[in-house]
């Protein structure tokens, strides 16, 4: 049985659905695996979380630090074969999380902390795909106070960097950009 640390939580707009996430998650690792489940608060406090099921996650939880291939509490060291990580959006899926487990060497499942920021920010992965001849849908980075003047609607605005279904607005009409 190899040491499984499920890491979920952040501070991100995504927080509560990665905590559905690892709900879901942690259920299929349990079956073979030991498993630790570490949950960061919006404040970025790591915990050790106890029930994952429960309204209050954080109660009877214990505050841990990451080490050099694990983690510890107050009173103990605890070895990490693996982290898991489901922390959507910020903080997670853009790589910082891998880069932190990099960092204290600990061995992760994901892609590496470079291509996940590349992979979370939409107008990179899209240059990228085109740049290697990909299908893709025509796309173009539009800064907030650099409205473009000339196109058709309707168009499809998202923000670059949040979660795939996070801010989409379908745009109709110059009214409906401004807002």
């Amino acid at each position: 049985m190899m040491n499984v640390g499920l890491i979920f939580g952040g501070n991100s707009y995504e927080h509560n659905v990665s905590i559905v996430s690892a709900k879901i998650i942690s259920k299929i690792i349990r079956k073979n695996h030991n498993l630790a489940l570490l949950f960061f608060d919006y404040d970025n406090n790591l915990y050790l979380i106890k029930n994952i099921e429960q309204d209050d996650i954080k109660k009877k939880a214990i505050k841990i630090d990451l080490v050099k291939g694990g983690f510890k509490t107050k009173f103990r060291r605890y070895k990490l074969d693996v982290l898991f990580s489901v922390m959507h959006g910020a903080n997670g899926e853009d790589g910082l999380a891998y880069s932190v487990a990099n960092y204290y060497d600990i061995p992760y499942v994901g892609p590496n902390h470079i291509a996940s920021g590349i992979l979370m920010d939409k107008y990179y992965s899209y240059l990228i795909l085109k740049a290697h001849n990909y299908p893709v849908i025509k796309s173009d980075l539009i800064e907030k106070n650099a409205l473009p003047k000339d196109f058709s609607y309707p168009v499809i605005l998202k923000p670059s960097t949040l979660g795939s279904s996070i801010g989409i607005k379908v745009i109709e009409n110059d009214d409906d950009l401004k807002k």
